[in-house]
């Protein structure tokens, strides 16, 4: 099992227990994919967690959720952007 620490200041940060299964660099920033159990799948860049197979239903939801409640009357919506591309 591996250990990865996802640090949120000097001195806290988010402990995961699990395997990595892909490091690597883009041109922009370093990758790495990693599996824990008790989160499933999680995507790390530069340090930091982007997604995780185990709460993406909230993490997408909420980020949707706000254009539509500031619409009047939404019935057609289409949402630019994202960066992870899974809003859909």
């Amino acid at each position: 099992m591996a250990i990865k620490t996802e640090w949120v200041t000097d001195t806290f940060g988010h402990v995961y227990e699990g395997k990595s299964l892909y490091k690597g660099k883009t041109p922009f920033q370093s990758m790495e994919i990693f599996q824990s159990q008790t989160f499933g799948t999680l995507l790390f860049l530069d340090g930091k967690i982007q997604i995780s197979e185990g709460d993406e239903n909230r993490y997408h939801q909420y980020l949707v959720s706000a254009p539509l409640l500031a619409h009047k009357a939404p019935k057609s919506v289409y949402i630019i952007g994202g960066g992870d591309c899974f809003s859909i």
